[in-house]
């Protein structure tokens, strides 16, 4: 059965991704990522209900707001700048630091952990991230086969390739459709 084609489909996760740069954390940026990998976002975070948002895996109300308010925020900003306002009095108004503010002002992203999208091997903390799981867990689920590592320098550190964990995430969701978890177990209803 065919996935009806969407516009999130169309335009690919680097574009949704690009449009969400310095607007949102790492922490929603990965939820939205398993989204839409998995197959549950089905249009532009913009025209989804809060709903339909809380409903995805990794979600909350704290990262919905982050969401919905990151757009209108910045849009504040630049209003009241033009108006002459300082950054301090900016800030009092939207509820920001005066810090933040300059940096909306002039261009500057939100500090974030490095973009986990531009690189080709993964650690397991970053994996747990992508996948909304506890490190222990990304290691018991190497230690059984379902996901591959490989293993670098004297130590023996794991090391994910990127495309071995976005194929994860979307056999996951192929599997899920069958009845099937990635591990294996039947999904019931």
């Amino acid at each position: 059965m065919e996935k009806a084609q969407n516009s999130i489909t169309k335009t690919g996760w680097p574009k949704v991704a690009a449009k969400l740069a310095g607007k949102v954390s790492v922490r929603a940026s990965n939820a939205l990522r398993r989204a839409y990998l998995g197959g549950h976002l089905t249009k532009p975070v913009e025209e989804c209900a809060d709903e339909e948002l809380l409903f995805i895996r990794g979600i909350g109300r704290k990262t919905l707001v982050e969401i919905r308010r990151s757009s209108g925020r910045n849009d504040a900003v630049f209003r009241l700048r033009e108006t002459g306002l300082t950054y301090a009095e900016i800030g009092r108004r939207v509820g920001i630091s005066k810090e933040r503010v300059r940096q909306i002002v002039k261009g500057k992203p939100t500090p974030q952990k490095p973009d986990l999208d531009s690189k080709v091997m993964l650690n397991t903390t970053d994996v747990a991230q992508l996948l909304g799981l506890h490190t222990n867990t990304v290691r018991r689920w190497n230690a059984k086969g379902i996901l591959k590592s490989y293993r670098i320098g004297p130590r023996g550190d794991r090391r994910f390739k990127r495309e071995d964990v976005d194929g994860f995430l979307k056999e996951g969701a192929s599997a899920k459709d069958q009845g099937f978890s990635p591990m294996g177990r039947e999904v019931s209803g």
